[in-house]
């Protein structure tokens, strides 16, 4: 999903149904909640990455180098150079070889852990992790108790252009990851 602000009265988006086709609209302000308006979560760096947790519940993200020679046969190219990993589209580079991935996403809460399945997240590539703190900055965390929803917004690419990455949790499971390239881009 892609949305670019339209004067005061709503956001112009752009509905991707998986590749099959776009659905193009206007969704007025008074539809949208912002994320901020629920509790928000603060970020921590880590060594490897970075979480976002508050009273024994929050989200644990890892990152490490990328392995692309161990890859290469999984990635399909068109006329601008990389474009899918896996049959789904890439996010996080401009067509170039990703030099960086998530290696796990996992949520946490009172002593438990549930790890996302790889599977919905492996198409995301070169999230800020170069020295400890750089995905603190561009990453917020909220919490929506009435439904046990929590939403962790970050960014990743490659220095050209950046995706935005909206991971949604319900009740400690990854349920949405959706990427969209910056609307400045």
């Amino acid at each position: 999903m892609d949305g670019k602000l339209h004067l005061e009265h709503g956001w112009q988006m752009t509905y991707d149904l998986r590749g099959k086709k776009s659905l193009d609209g206007w969704v007025h302000t008074s539809r949208l909640i912002p994320l901020s308006r629920n509790e928000s979560i603060p970020v921590t760096a880590t060594a490897d990455g970075f979480t976002c947790q508050k009273n024994g519940m929050g989200v644990r993200i890892k990152s490490e180098r990328f392995n692309y020679k161990k890859e290469k046969h999984l990635f399909t190219h068109d006329q601008y150079g990389l474009s899918h990993y896996r049959g789904k589209e890439m996010f996080g580079t401009d067509g170039t070889i990703p030099f960086s991935h998530y290696r796990e996403i996992a949520f946490f809460r009172n002593g438990k852990t549930q790890i996302a399945p790889r599977a919905q997240y492996d198409h995301l590539f070169n999230p800020y992790f170069e020295k400890a703190g750089d995905n603190t900055q561009l990453s917020h965390c909220y919490y929506r108790a009435k439904d046990d929803t929590l939403f962790l917004t970050t960014v990743i690419g490659d220095g050209a252009a950046y995706t935005e990455v909206l991971f949604v949790f319900r009740q400690g499971i990854l349920k949405n990851v959706l990427a969209s390239l910056h609307p400045e881009v």
